[in-house]
């Protein structure tokens, strides 16, 4: 089983652009972590998360909340932790369908949102759900992630 199961629509509606200019209000920082945020989600698209670890530091925590329907949900602390439920949040869902609606970055901080689309592999049940991501930057790497995700009604 691939660990990352991006839908094809997904580079076209994400990551292409998410290599866009971002409303950014500090420049060069902003132009920095931005940088590091994109290498960041390349690397989880080719599943290499070894590589998402670097970008991250060792005292990173990745908080993310929202509905039962996905099983992706908790708080983990350490750059150990926190790649060990990347991966599994990731193997956790197919056909993941993403879409870039808006993102703003602010010297250390940057907030991505979204919508997605795809199924849990566990069950097979669909998912439609929006959401929002803010990842804190220290001296290029991350040190914080915080999400959360609704429902798309």
């Amino acid at each position: 089983m691939d660990p990352v199961s991006f839908h094809p629509d997904t580079t076209e509606r994400f990551f292409k652009r998410l290599e866009g200019p971002a409303n950014a209000t500090d420049g060069e920082l902003s132009a920095v972590n931005m940088q590091r945020l994109q290498e960041c989600f390349g690397a989880i698209a080719r599943g290499d998360f070894e590589a998402v670890a670097a970008l991250t530091a060792e005292e990173v925590e990745m908080e993310l909340s929202g509905p039962p329907l996905l099983p992706i949900f908790g708080q983990w602390k350490g750059r150990h932790e926190v790649n060990a439920a990347a991966r599994a949040n990731y193997a956790a869902l197919a056909e993941q369908k993403a879409e870039l609606l808006a993102m703003t970055a602010y010297g250390d901080h940057i907030v991505v949102i979204g919508r997605e689309q795809g199924r849990v592999r566990a069950t097979e049940t669909a998912y439609d759900v929006h959401w929002s991501q803010q990842f804190t930057f220290r001296d290029g790497l991350i040190v914080r992630i915080r999400g959360v995700c609704a429902v798309a009604v």
